[in-house]
């Protein structure tokens, strides 16, 4: 007949999963969880920053556009002038 102690506490009997292993398992998991949301968040912000970035370029684009109207605009205004004397 088997011993009744032996068998009493089955985790202990398959001897893999201690108390200490369960425990840096979790510990583990935590960590790899911390360390993916971080690095998640920081591919975030650079994503941000680089669609900011492309935006702000379009605005400069925008202005620069306007400024090279400038001079055209300075010569119809003389031109016009010219006709209304």
């Amino acid at each position: 007949m088997a011993n009744p102690r032996n068998i009493s506490n089955p985790i202990k009997a398959q001897g893999f999963f201690t108390t200490k292993r369960i425990a840096l398992i979790v510990i583990a998991v935590i960590i790899l969880t911390f360390v993916f949301w971080i690095w998640g968040t920081y591919n975030s912000f650079i994503s941000k920053d680089q669609s900011v970035q492309g935006q702000w370029a379009n605005v400069e684009t925008q202005y620069q556009r306007r400024i090279d109207l400038i001079p055209n605009l300075i010569e119809t205004v003389k031109g016009y002038a010219k006709f209304e004397k």
